[in-house]
Formats: structure tokens, C-alpha cells, sequence
């Protein structure tokens, strides 16, 4: 609907790509003073070396063809430019719990990759400067494992009484237990 975007125009010019004409035809008229356009980015015609950032929110999971993608955004960059990424991380998708995400259709793309795997994919045309992994999720993963132990209501019961919620919840993200990655590249 394009408040993303709306946020990013705060910093400066900024062009918007979609696949769907109704998303486009609804950010346009919502904001109409920044420049959305409709079209496969794969396509779609943009000037190379144009842009200072490219962001990717949550985008990048459901493409059909991810170094492909990574690609594009790099022909977009100026030679110092930045790529801001967010996705699934594909370590946690693995281990959700059955039932925690809907169903998708048949056609769905969703291609999740694990912080290794997906660093290694992105060091072919970015130098990653820093990765995060974000969105506490450990109650919503199988009860195996250290998540058995994690999700335990009586440790975190116990554990409630001295250290803040905030802090467990920081300790996660920092094991790498968060649902997504937010990356900054260059």
C-alpha cells in the first residue's frame, strides 16, 4: 500500500517497484507525489548505477530466482551504494511449528535461506556489512530440542522472576532464534 515507502520519501526521491497493478494503483493513490511503478523487476527498465539504497522488504523469499534478484539490485547501486534486506530466516522456518504459518497456494514461492547460505549468496555481488537476525518467535517452534527447553512455561516462568522479558527475547535474536533477517550490504 506504500507507507513504506511514504517512510523512505522522508529521506529523499524514491522509486517503487511491484508486481501487482492493484498495489501500485493503491499506493499511487495514496501517495501520489512518489513514483511507483508496476512491472516484473526482472524487466522492468530502470537506469544502472542510479540509486544510493536499494530496499528489499520482505520480497525477497517469494522470487523466482534469488541470485538473479541480488543481481538487479546491484546493476541499480551506485559504486558505494547500500542494500537494506529483509527475509525469512530459513534456520527457524524449518523448525515452526506445523499449523504457526497459513497455507499457501500451490503457486506460492517460498524459498528460505539459512544466515550462511544466504551470506554466501549475497557475497557474489555485496559485501555484507552486517546481519540481524529480528521478531522473537520461540514459542511458535516444535517442542524439540533446546526449543523444548525455550518454550518451556515453567523456565520461563522461573527465569520471568529475574531477568526481564525484553532481555530473554534479546538473547534470542542474538542465538539467531528471530523469524527474520534484516541485512545491510554494499
Amino acid at each position: 500500500p506504500g507507507w513504506y515507502t511514504q517512510k523512505l520519501a522522508d529521506f529523499g526521491p524514491v522509486v517503487a517497484v511491484d508486481l501487482s497493478e492493484e498495489a501500485i494503483r493503491r499506493a499511487k493513490a495514496r501517495f501520489p507525489h512518489i513514483e511507483f511503478l508496476q512491472g516484473n523487476l526482472y524487466e522492468i527498465p530502470l537506469p544502472a548505477v542510479s540509486f544510493d539504497l536499494v530496499v528489499s522488504q520482505e520480497v525477497f523469499d517469494h522470487v523466482e530466482d534469488q541470485p538473479r534478484f541480488l543481481a538487479r539490485a546491484a546493476e541499480f547501486l551506485k559504486p558505494q551504494g547500500y542494500l537494506i534486506l529483509s527475509c525469512a530466516n530459513g534456520w527457524l522456518m524449518e523448525r515452526l511449528a506445523p499449523g504457526v504459518m497459513a497455507i499457501q497456494p500451490p503457486q506460492h514461492i517460498g524459498v528460505y535461506y539459512k544466515k550462511t547460505d544466504l551470506k554466501r549468496m549475497l557475497n557474489v555481488n555485496f559485501r555484507v556489512l552486517r546481519i540481524k537476525s529480528i521478531i522473537p518467535m520461540h514459542c511458535s517452534l516444535r517442542k524439540r530440542g533446546i526449543f523444548r527447553a525455550i518454550s518451556s512455561y515453567r523456565l520461563n516462568r522461573l527465569l520471568s522472576l529475574t531477568v526481564p522479558k525484553s532481555c530473554l527475547d534479546s538473547l534470542s535474536l542474538l542465538a539467531g532464534f528471530g523469524y527474520q533477517f534484516i541485512l545491510l550490504a554494499q
